[in-house]
């Protein structure tokens, strides 16, 4: 029975108390492991789950960031509207002090796998584009975390299973994982006959990605997840 069925459903703020009072730290110190906090040298741009700017600014944490603007973008798809939210800095270095770090800081490198009506059923590893092109050439990975202690998996599990119980975020974590499996399809298909280098730039083009918003195959299972979504969270906004 989802959240919002159960009566169980939490509102954005309790959302974001619950993430930034969880210190998941999967190795002590882990940017320093890859040499040069590879996760935030390579993510200018890192998304903000619904709601996830107003709450830092209600709790006057931006002041922990560096210099940044903040962008929303929306492409309406099939039934539904992708919303992608950012906090975009300059290149290079970390972003932030570690204790308000956002919340996909926190569950990186992994990502959470979702059913509608069963919740948190698995874990992959990756978010981004380096983390598919590292993939797809088997190339060693620039994150360096390879072992988690029961103890921190258990506080990722504490952060994603209170996502799925928030709709508005884990509409929008559910949307981010269909549109980057199309992405990386997409990439794996567009991509054979060039070499490494022209791979990386052409990936960092919007050119692909709105290719992919505009496909059929995702408008379908775009469809199929909002019709699952209305079922259980039948009070939830669009």
């Amino acid at each position: 029975m989802s959240a919002r069925k159960s009566g169980t459903a939490i509102s954005s703020k309790e959302l974001f108390d619950v993430i930034y009072s969880t210190d998941v730290a999967f190795v002590k110190d882990c940017w320093k492991l890859c040499g040069d906090a590879h996760c935030c040298k390579n993510n200018d741009n890192p998304p903000l789950l619904p709601g996830e700017y107003d709450y830092l600014l209600q709790r006057n944490l931006l002041s922990s960031f560096e210099k940044h603007t903040h962008t929303e973008s929306k492409f309406t798809v099939a039934k539904g509207v992708v919303k992608y939210e950012t906090l975009s800095f300059k290149p290079g270095g970390c972003k932030c002090k570690n204790d308000s770090r956002l919340s996909v800081c926190r569950l990186y490198p992994l990502r959470p796998i979702y059913s509608v009506e069963h919740g948190l059923i698995g874990v992959v590893e990756g978010m981004g584009v380096s983390d598919i092109l590292e993939e797809m050439f088997q190339k060693e990975k620039s994150c360096k975390v390879n072992m988690v202690s029961f103890k921190e998996i258990s506080k990722f599990v504490y952060i994603a299973n209170a996502i799925y119980r928030q709709p508005d975020a884990f509409q929008a974590i559910m949307m981010y994982n269909i549109v980057h499996e199309h992405f990386k399809n997409a990439m794996l298909k567009r991509t054979l006959d060039m070499d490494p280098n022209e791979i990386a730039e052409f990936s960092n083009k919007p050119y692909l990605l709105l290719r992919v918003l505009g496909s059929k195959e995702l408008k379908k299972e775009i469809d199929q997840f909002h019709e699952e979504f209305e079922k259980h969270y039948p009070y939830a906004q669009h």
